[in-house]
């Protein structure tokens, strides 16, 4: 498997860093992948190398996460627009319009890109993105403007993650079967390990993406979602686990009314983590979108 180029994207903020696959020619579609909340572009390797024969591809590790090392301070993290930002800043770094796709977070940061510069954009891939009905944001929107947003559930079970190890064995140990990683198989779990931990002096290891960064993340989401979807002018489609606990049939049904031009592609038995339960499928569903998405751009450009 073909893991991908390293490579840096300097910045005032500090450098941040993401992959490249570039074996299938300067004129196969444009394809930059954004992960999800506390994960890596590296834990998705499995699902992006089989699709550099067809793709030219990127991925960034987001503020905060993998091996970027941009200023990442929670206490400044208030909303999802730093990322939006940064997100931007590395399209104009590519110099070309890019067919965006992202998981969970990264679907929904990616699509605030898409309505702030359309021209950096020509189509969208939503995988399972967090996007909740109204009735579930509104109780975390009040909390949020109290100053309660860290109290949500999954904020706070982020904020207790442990961050410093033994070894990276150790971790794979304690995530196999458990939580998130509960359906995860070993080789997931060790991309995700490659890309977010590094080694301290001591000889432990350590978590890149900083418990309580991940856990600021998760308290700062955002709620004007589905008005950025109305808005977004690129071609949309969405690939979501028909199990998701995340993007549930309620979110479906508001999607479906809001974008009934999108492609919607539903993965049977798949949970939120979709990509990492069957890349293979998803990764059909992403190559058909990324091809059809840059084809529309072309056409109408």
């Amino acid at each position: 498997m073909n893991d991908g180029e390293r490579r840096r994207f300097e910045t005032a903020e500090g450098a941040f860093s993401y992959l490249a696959w570039e074996m299938a020619g300067r004129d196969a579609p444009l394809v930059h992948f954004l992960h999800c909340n506390g994960m890596n572009a590296a834990t998705y390797r499995r699902l992006l190398a089989p699709l550099a024969d067809r793709l030219r591809l990127t991925a960034l590790d987001a503020r905060g996460h993998g091996l970027s090392a941009a200023a990442a301070d929670p206490a400044q993290l208030i909303s999802w627009d730093p990322y939006t930002d940064d997100l931007i800043r590395f399209l104009e770094h590519l110099g070309e319009p890019a067919v965006l796709a992202g998981h969970s977070m990264g679907g929904v940061v990616s699509l605030g890109a898409a309505v702030l510069r359309p021209d950096l954009v020509r189509a969208l891939v939503l995988i399972d993105p967090v996007m909740f009905p109204l009735r579930y944001l509104w109780p975390w929107s009040i909390a949020k403007r109290f100053g309660f947003g860290d109290r949500a559930p999954i904020a706070r079970r982020a904020a207790r993650r442990q961050a410093i190890w033994p070894n990276r064995e150790a971790m794979l140990d304690y995530y196999r079967g458990r939580g998130a990683f509960r359906t995860w198989s070993d080789e997931w779990i060790r991309d995700y390990l490659a890309g977010g931990t590094r080694d301290r002096p001591d000889g432990q290891v350590e978590l890149t993406c900083r418990p309580d960064w991940e856990a600021a993340s998760f308290a700062s989401l955002p709620f004007d979602i589905w008005r950025k979807l109305a808005a977004a002018r690129p071609p949309i489609a969405l690939i979501y686990g028909e199990r998701s606990d995340t993007f549930l049939p309620a979110a479906l049904r508001r999607f479906r009314k809001t974008r009934p031009e999108a492609r919607v592609a539903g993965v049977p038995g798949a949970t939120h983590f979709a990509p990492m339960e069957a890349p293979e499928a998803v990764g059909r569903e992403l190559l058909r979108a990324a091809i059809g998405g840059w084809r529309w751009r072309s056409e109408t450009t």
